[in-house]
């Protein structure tokens, strides 16, 4: 990643960490930015349950003491086989939207350092790579991994690849994340404390901003509610050559802080 081409992580002209698949499973991981945190120089925060943001070098709250939002990582690439997930509404990246299953990637590539003569200005601190497994040596490869936890908190990966000739190969992985909050009320700016709803969203000006819990996509008990599948076809026309198509779909549902509203850091 740290140049476009293959070689040794000691040559790479950028400082740069390479996380196999099995130095992933070992770890225990269970998402990609618990994996980020394997690696030297990186500041990987969870905010909510299962929610992160994630940062190179230091590079977070960027300009100091500014709207919470600007804490989200904006100048850091991430990638999936080489194509950008970034965000282009508001800058970032959703990491509870790549749809990628844990059982599916192969190996993670970080280059920690100005990557923009090579992908632009979205790499001005560096960039992540999530490269995922390509044609299996084995007529068929099964990976499933189950997960389960208190206050009803539940993990599926699954990868499965077929080799129907030497050089095509079909996969197929899904994941599905659902964690509860371990708490059901939110933090008042105005009190100071943890409250019920709906004081939980009146306002520094004293305004009810709070129209009725039907108004959001999670209850009040969930902090991030997941799923996602992807379909791919890959051809390995050559060792250095290779054509694929991936299909995907994902639905994701999370709360945690993003941009401050003046009455709680949830939105």
């Amino acid at each position: 990643t740290a140049s476009k081409k293959k070689e040794s992580v000691f040559n790479s002209p950028l400082s740069t960490t390479v996380i196999p698949a099995e130095m992933i499973e070992q770890s225990g991981a269970t998402t990609l930015e618990e994996v980020l945190r394997l690696v030297p120089g990186m500041i990987v925060r969870q905010k909510t349950n299962g929610n992160f943001d994630v940062h190179i070098r230091g590079f977070d709250n960027v300009p100091p003491e500014n709207f919470t939002h600007f804490s989200e990582n904006m100048i850091s690439l991430v990638m999936v086989d080489g194509i950008p997930v970034y965000n282009n509404v508001s800058g970032g990246t959703f990491w509870e939207t790549i749809p990628v299953s844990m059982a599916q990637i192969d190996r993670v590539e970080v280059v920690r350092g100005p990557s923009s003569a090579l992908y632009g200005p979205n790499a001005a601190s560096g960039v992540i790579n999530i490269i995922t497994k390509g044609a299996s040596d084995k007529k068929i490869n099964l990976v499933a991994d189950v997960k389960s936890g208190n206050e009803t908190n539940g993990i599926t990966n699954l990868y499965v690849a077929r080799k129907i000739t030497d050089k095509l190969t079909l996969s197929l992985a899904g994941k599905y994340d659902k964690r509860n909050r371990f708490t059901d009320e939110y933090y008042s700016f105005v009190k100071g404390d943890y409250v019920e709803v709906p004081d939980s969203l009146i306002g520094l000006t004293g305004i009810d901003y709070y129209n009725g819990i039907n108004e959001q996509s999670l209850s009040r008990k969930v902090a991030r509610d997941l799923w996602a599948s992807n379909l791919n076809l890959l051809y390995q026309h050559a060792p250095d050559v290779r054509f694929s198509l991936t299909g995907t779909m994902q639905d994701s549902k999370i709360q945690t802080a993003f941009f401050e509203n003046l009455a709680t850091p949830f939105s």
